[in-house]
């Protein structure tokens, strides 16, 4: 079974489906598990409020009735082109800037990449990554930890709902080129979640 650089191909019954290194199982529309890319080159699989779990080329993942076969890429990610340009970008040096809409409802994300600059407009799922970094800038003892069953409450969404906006976010960060676009998220705690980047790094506004 091929598979071309960066891609993880998954075997469900008779078919092959080439996803990227960020991948929502069994679909986007239901993401009940995620499999993602980390900064060292590593895939972990994420389920429900589980802590990631480490993958490994053959590895078997049963989403439900589902089951998919993990074929992982061979070899190390290519982290720069011949003049030496940066192919796949990190999210260990961004830095955000999230703004809330006066409804409290939204929020805009403007990403600091070096000298590039991105904008992610008004969006619902932002508002949980909003939510988050206001968590994680506080700091205090919980380090923006925060019970994943408490952020469905403060949000008034179901656990459901809310796997769907951390996809969506994770999502909008892998189409700009973050390899790490899971990592956005942090979900390192079984039953906990917080937002990936340190308090340093983020900046929280409002919408004039």
């Amino acid at each position: 079974m091929a598979s071309s650089c960066g891609d993880v191909v998954y075997l469900h019954c008779d078919h092959d489906i080439v996803l990227s290194s960020l991948a929502a199982l069994p679909s986007d529309g239901e993401p009940r598990a995620t499999i993602f890319q980390r900064a060292d080159g590593t895939y972990v699989l994420e389920e429900d409020a589980a802590e990631p779990i480490a993958l490994r080329c053959g590895d078997r993942v049963a989403i439900g009735t589902q089951s998919f076969v993990v074929h992982l890429p061979e070899g190390a990610r290519a982290t720069a082109s011949a003049d030496g340009s940066p192919i796949a970008r990190s999210l260990r040096v961004v830095r955000l800037t999230i703004n809330a809409a006066p409804d409290e409802e939204t929020a805009e994300i403007h990403v600091e990449d070096g000298p590039r600059r991105d904008f992610l407009p008004p969006r619902v799922h932002h508002y949980a990554l909003l939510h988050l970094a206001r968590l994680r800038a506080r700091g205090a003892e919980t380090d923006g930890w925060i019970a994943c069953d408490a952020l469905c409450d403060d949000l008034r969404m179901s656990s459901e709902q809310l796997a769907i906006h951390v996809f969506r976010i994770r999502d909008e960060f892998k189409k700009l080129g973050f390899v790490d676009a899971g990592e956005i998220v942090d979900r390192q705690r079984r039953g906990w979640i917080r937002i990936g980047l340190p308090a340093e790094r983020l900046f929280i506004g409002r919408i004039s």
